[in-house]
């Protein structure tokens, strides 16, 4: 490029730290240019001064001084492309913006406590690995959690609890060093290496030139070589660290990754366990979520429903009482059981709610059959370990009753048998308060947890449901035979009515008939009920028409428990 320079602002010559008079042509100020630059300077200028008539670039320059400054260069030719003419050249200092650029950038792809690269520089890093994939077999994410960091915190303070965090990434990238030296490892490391995803977690990403079992086989060698390598001093803490490993699949993207090599460390059982992501955790959570959204809001909806299952004297097969079992349906996810949404119910807090409405349509619905059928039979409601330790059940349970008139044994409330043994003291004392109320009260799955016999006596129960696990077997098994006659002694001894639940055929009733059982409940019977089902079931008779069968095998069976206790010494 010909020409010499007119005119030089004498700021930029304080911009570019020289004289302007130094600058007498074009070519004297694209020498200070970026060598990687110089062409492009050049072409952009030269099709201002022959063609276009004006252009603009964005370069980097070094001064004399050896200082970089970074300018915003405009030229606009004056006069007609390809004659004589003159061309203005402006040029704007960029430098402090750059700077405040770059500022920001670090601000917000480092972690500010530490320094070390954050989640956004991981998940940059993520996106560029799966977009080139050229000689790789495995992508994937390691997430390692630091155990006991708030321990740390506490005993020594935010600043320790940081620099434990760097100590521990800089042993992560010696580990891949290592594994980096030799020569028959074919793997590769981000250039990132290990980046703060999280307050206690580290994560980087892995790739593999094999498969992707190799991937994880690599992760977890550095687990391994973490848990057995010395600390690096006398007073170095070397905190227990777990690991989990998310293999990236096709089609999906580096969030998607993140979240799953995230999800795979919190599945580790606990300090040096290391787990590789499985989509099935993931489901649950996303179920119980379903189902917690499901629950609120279910009562409403008409979502949330009761079923009724008969329980019957067993000499006359005369109803005692039915049992009030909440049902749940969702249009999407069909019928949901209560051993499923009862916990998410407790866990979501919404259980107090749920239940108070069930102890009131239980009331309610019992009234009106009892008005209905002219029979005085009771309803049975279910209480979870949760309900007894709610102080306001009780006037609950009597506000209830009284506003549907019912005597306080019209209702009654079953306790499971792990509630009792987890907290006695605290049983005891709400089973008192809603004995108060008149209500009777029931010793739900007894059988299935260890109990003293002082424990159940001291809490004065109606009656004793035995376990449905102890009707499976009966009529083949002499075992549970004797189980459920010793269990069936027991109550008697105490004075509680015995309940047998889940009789699900003939000979399993008889059986318990023969071993001196007060009632029944199960399928045999009847299976539960809608509140139409059971009125139609009830004005047909009930269960009187139950044929009695299978006798002589009964007493051929209780002969041979006889036996079998005789030669046991009991």
């Amino acid at each position: 490029l010909e020409g010499r320079t007119l005119h030089v602002s004498p700021m930029v010559g304080e911009v570019l730290e020289i004289d302007p008079g130094s600058l007498k042509s074009f070519e004297d100020f694209a020498r200070m240019v970026g060598k990687s630059d110089q062409f492009a300077l050049r072409q952009a200028f030269l099709a201002c001064a022959t063609g276009d008539g004006r252009c603009s670039f964005d370069h980097d320059l070094r001064t004399p001084s050896g200082t970089g400054v970074c300018v915003h260069l405009e030229a606009e030719l004056v006069g007609e492309p390809g004659q004589d003419g003159i061309v203005i050249v402006t040029l704007q200092d960029l430098t402090r913006l750059r700077r405040a650029e770059e500022a920001v950038r670090t601000l917000s792809y480092s972690d500010s406590a530490t320094g070390l690269p954050n989640r956004v520089h991981l998940s940059e890093q993520v996106t560029a690995a799966l977009q080139d994939s050229t000689g790789m077999q495995a992508t994937g994410v390691v997430a390692f959690r630091i155990h006991n960091l708030d321990h740390v915190v506490q005993a020594q303070g935010l600043e320790a609890a940081s620099e434990l965090v760097v100590r521990v990434a800089g042993r992560l990238e010696a580990e891949l060093a290592n594994l980096s030296d030799g020569a028959t490892v074919p793997w590769r490391a981000s250039s990132a290496a290990v980046c703060r995803t999280a307050e206690t977690e580290l994560a980087l990403v892995l790739r593999s030139r094999i498969s992707p079992d190799h991937l994880v086989e690599l992760a977890r060698m550095v687990l391994r070589s973490l848990a057995t390598s010395p600390p690096g001093g006398d007073s170095e803490y070397l905190p227990g660290i777990s690991a989990g490993i998310a293999i990236a699949s096709e089609g999906g993207d580096a969030e998607q990754l993140l979240q799953q090599a995230h999800a795979a460390v919190e599945q580790a059982a606990g300090p040096w366990d290391f787990k590789t992501f499985s989509t099935a955790p993931q489901v649950r959570s996303r179920r119980r979520l379903k189902l917690e959204s499901i629950l609120r809001g279910a009562i409403e909806r008409g979502d949330l429903t009761l079923a009724f299952q008969p329980r019957i004297a067993i000499d006359d097969f005369a109803l005692k009482g039915v049992e009030c079992l909440a049902r749940l349906h969702d249009p999407e996810l069909g019928e949901i059981e209560p051993s499923e949404f009862i916990p998410v119910a407790e866990s979501a807090g919404l259980i107090d709610g749920i239940g108070r409405w069930v102890v009131g349509e239980a009331c309610r619905q019992l009234a009106a059959w009892r008005k209905e059928f002219e029979q005085e039979f009771f309803v049975s409601v279910n209480l979870s370990a949760h309900q007894l330790r709610d102080p306001g059940l009780p006037r609950i349970v009597s506000e209830s009753l009284a506003a549907h008139g019912l005597p306080g044994n019209a209702l009654e409330l079953e306790i499971a048998e792990a509630g009792v043994v987890e907290f006695p003291a605290e049983t005891r004392s709400m089973l008192d308060k809603l004995r108060a109320t008149g209500v009777r009260v029931a010793l739900d799955d007894f059988g299935t947890v260890y109990s003293s016999f002082s424990q159940i006596r001291r809490l004065k129960f109606d009656s004793m449901k035995l376990d449905r696990s102890l009707m499976a077997d009966l009529y083949t098994d002499l075992g549970a035979q004797g189980v459920t006659s010793a269990v069936i002694s027991m109550a008697r001894t105490m004075r509680v009515r015995s309940v047998a639940v889940g009789i699900e055929d003939a000979d399993t009733l008889e059986m318990v008939r023969a071993l001196g059982c007060d009632e029944v409940q199960g399928k045999h019977v009847s299976p539960p009920l809608g509140p139409g089902d059971f009125e139609s079931w009830l004005a047909n008779g009930g269960a009187t028409g139950l044929a009695r069968e299978g006798t002589l095998e009964v007493i051929d069976a209780l002969e041979a428990v006889e036996r079998r206790m005789r030669g046991s010494g009991s």
